[in-house]
């Protein structure tokens, strides 16, 4: 009877069972590695005033990395004059 039972239950279930669903997942696509590469901080002879322009030049790569990241995307981005760009 048990045996009888298990072969209804499969033949049901089987019955509902539908194709497979695949799924894709998009593949991400990075900047060059030289775009991710941290900006050196030296803070010279450690006076106030070295140590001042040492980040000023910090903060200076670090707009010039960003900027080169922009115009990364936008060479990725296809050409669509409709969208905005936003970053």
């Amino acid at each position: 009877m048990r045996v009888w039972g298990c072969s209804c239950l499969l033949a049901l279930l089987s019955a509902c069972a539908s194709d497979p669903v695949v799924v894709t997942k998009p593949v991400p696509i990075l900047p060059p590695a030289h775009y991710l590469q941290p900006c050196v901080v030296t803070l010279g002879d450690g006076s106030v005033g070295e140590a001042l322009q040492g980040m000023r030049a910090a903060v200076e790569c670090e707009r010039a990395d960003k900027a080169a990241l922009r115009a990364w995307v936008r060479e990725q981005e296809p050409d669509d004059a409709d969208r905005p760009a936003t970053f």
